[in-house]
């Protein structure tokens, strides 16, 4: 693992197992900013969708990821490199995150980092539905953009 103190960024491998990071990211006084830390893979939580990480809708323009690498499921490797997310055009990392592996595995990220004792922002309450249930519609749309990338990768 590299940290980058400056950008709060931590490249992994894939294969680097989420405990074994926070225990190094704790001796640079850094951490994930997870309640409980799962003990597996990198790639693994990814496919799982990042269960315990830092809520998205405290601080929406924060991330989980700033770049990452990924082995399509035909083999052709995708790079994104870290960026601000704004600026980076379509969240590929989409296809990755809560997916089971379906387009693929990632090999690389960079984890957005936290200083260990900072108080983390939270947001206002809200009466938004969080994380509704996939609807069937969604689900149809899902395995249909699945199915394309199968067929053109």
């Amino acid at each position: 693992m590299k940290i980058d103190r400056m950008s709060l960024l931590a490249d992994v491998s894939g294969d680097e197992r989420l405990d074994a990071i926070e225990a190094e990211l704790a001796l640079a006084k850094l951490t994930l900013g997870m309640k409980e830390v799962p003990s597996q893979t990198i790639a693994q939580w990814i496919a799982e969708g990042a269960r315990g990480s830092r809520d998205p809708w405290n601080d929406p323009v924060d991330h989980l990821v700033a770049g990452f690498s990924a082995v399509m499921r035909n083999g052709r490797e995708v790079v994104i490199p870290p960026s601000p997310r704004r600026s980076v055009g379509p969240d590929l990392f989409g296809l990755f995150l809560g997916q089971n592996e379906r387009a693929g595995k990632i090999t690389r990220l960079h984890l957005r980092v936290f200083v260990l004792d900072a108080a983390p922002v939270v947001a206002s309450p809200t009466g938004i539905v969080r994380n509704p249930p996939v609807t069937d519609a969604e689900q149809r749309l899902f395995d249909r953009v699945f199915a394309e990338l199968e067929k053109n990768l």
